[in-house]
């Protein structure tokens, strides 16, 4: 009988995922992609999703990826399907989660020739993957060589292995591919090995940079968004360093450091309102560990008030310069950075840096909690409430605009909590969906913090959700976060182009997905709601109706209070 080369290319590219570690993949359905779908079900070792909206699918794979911090592949069907994941592919870009994209396709030479499905796929995710391959079915032997190479290339690229940037396999599929009688066999064809190019760092190339630290008096950490496991290695180096006199740390919720081992998690709160008062606490060194950051307060300081000396610590080719002064990139992980230099910081007796910040940092905490204990029904208390009432051992998946920028303001002494977030691009499709795949894969709960906007734009996220997922949506009836930042509301029907205001609800969408659903619409009623929402075991939508029009303003009032002598 002659040989299927469709459902061969498949077995060859399905023995390359299981050879590589893919365990989990999340498939949208088609007729093109089918020989890809039965090669996987012949080996039990694969864990298959399957999700209508290929949109959602590939941030429901980010968060599975998120969660084991391994790579995860998604596969679709030949046409505009592989456009869908555009979203997804590009936040897995920008926040270094390893995507294993895999497109099926028609044969090349259909391509532009108004065949059905056929559109110019290889390439379609642009500079948002590290590699985009074409595949072919096999004719020869050296067809076989040729698409084992390719393979072995993508997977050891180094962009992949070390960046956990996503890569894109495109594969051409022709007729006839469903054959009953061909079995799928996974084999170890000897693909290539990987090896992680950033996993070491010379202490000699380090020297210089310690001499600076040893002898700085100000030297400022700020640390941004950090895996999880990552944050917690990170926690423990950086808890010897935090008592150094000439250091102080400030760490994002997202960095996963855990309140025990830095300064404040609460950046946006505790940096001083005018440049003029900024002028103390400016760095001579500044290093910025780890991800994306979200206070632009921050930025804007450290951007106007540069440090003398600013140091980038990340494993990535992007050298990024967000304080707009970067003397120094190194491209290893946190952990390996830390992890040389720790044992070598000696402390600086004229500095009083540390302590510095830490009478700043307690005179803000005093006001934060008179506002707190007289704080009425708004956006505000809703997170004042979340963060006292969590338990111990809960993923938080915080939504993004106003959502994530509440979230900061708040510590979570809980322990065991774990805090995700889009911000490799910051936009808020795809974020219920994330928060679906993560909580697939976790054993402890995972609770999604939601605005309405993004919650409503992204229902298909909702799809086949795992017991332990709940969520609270934060309906205020709009985009609120353009009352928040100044500007938009002067605009001319803004609350129509941008803001988006509107009268839904989710009740029936949550019964629709097989939530349970519960509502609260002021002080009293949301801790009782909250509390049995914490205990519940099922998975379960808290709706919280907050005012428009009064949350900004309440915020507002809150900063004013910060800056108030």
């Amino acid at each position: 009988m002659a040989m299927n080369s469709s459902l061969e290319l498949a077995n060859i590219l399905i023995s390359g995922l299981a050879y590589y570690g893919i365990s989990d993949v999340v498939v949208s359905p088609g007729s093109r992609n089918a020989p890809l779908v039965n090669a996987l079900q012949s080996n039990p070792n694969f864990n298959c999703h399957s999700v209508i909206d290929e949109r959602s699918a590939a941030f429901i794979a980010m968060g599975i990826a998120l969660a084991t911090e391994k790579p995860t592949a998604i596969i679709c069907t030949s046409g505009t399907a592989l456009l869908n994941y555009a979203p997804a592919v590009c936040e897995a870009y920008y926040q270094g989660v390893p995507l294993v994209v895999i497109s099926a396709d028609r044969p090349q030479q259909w391509i532009d020739q108004g065949d059905g499905q056929t559109i110019r796929q290889l390439n379609a995710l642009g500079s948002y993957v590290c590699d985009s391959i074409q595949l072919n079915p096999p004719k020869t032997d050296e067809d076989f060589w040729l698409i084992k190479r390719k393979i072995g290339e993508a997977f050891c690229l180094p962009q992949f292995v070390s960046e956990k940037r996503p890569i894109h396999i495109n594969c051409s599929f022709e007729e006839p591919f469903y054959d009953a009688s061909y079995k799928f066999e996974i084999e170890n064809r000897n693909f290539r090995e990987p090896f992680p190019l950033s996993s070491q760092v010379s202490i000699n190339h380090l020297q210089p940079l310690i001499n600076k630290l040893n002898e700085a008096k100000k030297v400022l950490w700020v640390v941004g968004q950090l895996e999880v496991s990552t944050g917690k290695a990170a926690s423990s180096l950086l808890s010897q360093i935090r008592n150094l006199p000439q250091h102080a740390i400030l760490a994002e919720t997202t960095s996963n450091l855990g309140s025990e081992c830095y300064h404040t998690a609460c950046i946006d709160r505790n940096i001083v309102s005018k440049e003029s008062d900024f002028e103390v606490f400016q760095p001579d060194v500044l290093i910025h560990l780890g991800g994306a950051i979200v206070s632009k307060k921050i930025k804007k300081l450290l951007r106007s008030n540069q440090a003398k000396y600013s140091v980038r610590i990340h494993n990535t080719a992007f050298n990024e310069d967000t304080f707009q002064g970067l003397n120094l990139a190194i491209g290893v992980e946190a952990v390996v950075f830390l992890k040389e230099i720790t044992s070598m910081l000696e402390p600086n007796s004229l500095s009083n840096y540390n302590e510095l910040w830490k009478k700043h940092i307690s005179k803000i905490d005093k006001k934060h909690s008179g506002f707190e204990y007289q704080c009425p029904w708004s956006d505000f208390y809703i997170f004042l409430c979340i963060s006292k009432l969590l338990p111990d051992f809960w993923n938080i998946y915080w939504g993004n605009s106003s959502v994530i920028r509440y979230a900061q303001l708040f510590n979570y002494p809980q322990k065991g909590i774990t805090h995700l977030a889009n911000r490799g691009t910051s936009g808020i499709e795809g974020v219920s969906s994330s928060a679906n795949g993560y909580a697939r894969k976790s054993s402890n709960p995972t609770l999604l913090v939601t605005g309405d906007i993004s919650f409503f734009y992204d229902i298909n996220g909702l799809e086949a959700a795992s017991n332990n997922l709940k969520i609270i949506l934060i309906n205020n009836s709009g985009g609120n976060i353009f009352r928040i930042i100044d500007g938009p509301d002067k605009m001319k029907n803004f609350d129509r182009f941008l803001e988006t205001t509107h009268n839904k609800n989710a009740k029936h969408l949550a019964h629709h997905y097989g939530f349970h659903y519960q509502t609260a619409t002021g002080q009293q009623d949301f801790q009782e709601e909250l509390k049995k929402f914490l205990t519940s075991d099922k998975k379960t939508i808290l709706e919280v109706f907050t005012p428009r029009i009064e949350s900004p303003a309440i915020l507002k009032d809150y900063f004013k209070t910060l800056n108030q002598e």
